[in-house]
């Protein structure tokens, strides 16, 4: 009795990782860790306009509530049915419930602190991403060097997504932000090329 021999599937060939695919894959890294810097000075210009909107609101505050604690006195000097004294303390009065209600409603100075949180997650994002970017080189095999690119890439887009939905809850829109900083830089870059050219021609 013959016994058929069992077909043996040859094991699919594993691909090996090219030069070039590594080079697209480090670019795109740079391009990634380009694009947090961009974040972090978003967010780093966004949290210096709140805490100056806060340090004005608190300064308005306190001079405006020194200056309706005079309100005596100025009755005295003025009269107490004086038009002049009731109209400027009604300003006074109502310039100081618009700044208290803006305060209240956009959190100036919690919004700032906030936003330097971020700032500062960026920066160390981009510091242990730069560390393992340059570790990466150090792995033997182009295998071993993309894998720990992409999980690198995936550390990278993971904390960017966390910024960007933690900067949404806040009212700042990011995307809008960063790409025209991106827009801003690449025509600065633009027209230094062009300068470059000129001066050499």
């Amino acid at each position: 009795m013959r016994i058929a021999k069992k077909k043996v599937t040859p094991a699919a060939e594993v691909k090996p990782v090219s030069p070039e695919e590594l080079t697209e894959l480090k670019n795109y890294i740079k391009l990634f860790l380009k694009d947090i810097s961009h974040t972090e000075t978003a967010l780093a210009r966004d949290a210096e306009w709140n805490s100056k909107f806060s340090a004005i609101g608190k300064v308005v505050l306190i001079f405006l509530g020194a200056f309706v604690a005079t309100k005596g006195a100025a009755s005295q000097l003025l009269g107490a049915n004086s038009i002049a004294n009731t109209v400027i303390f009604t300003l006074a009065g109502l310039v100081i419930a618009v700044i208290a209600g803006l305060d209240a409603a956009f959190k100036w100075e919690k919004t700032s602190a906030d936003l330097k949180g971020l700032a500062a997650t960026c920066r160390v994002s981009i510091l242990d991403g730069i560390t393992d970017f340059q570790k990466s080189f150090g792995q033997p095999t182009n295998e071993q060097k993309r894998d720990a690119l992409e999980k690198l890439l995936g550390s990278l887009t993971k904390n960017l997504e966390d910024i960007y939905s933690k900067s949404a809850t806040l009212g700042i829109n990011l995307a809008r932000e960063v790409r025209h900083r991106r827009k801003k830089i690449e025509a600065q870059s633009d027209v230094f090329a062009t300068y470059l050219v000129n001066e050499n021609t």
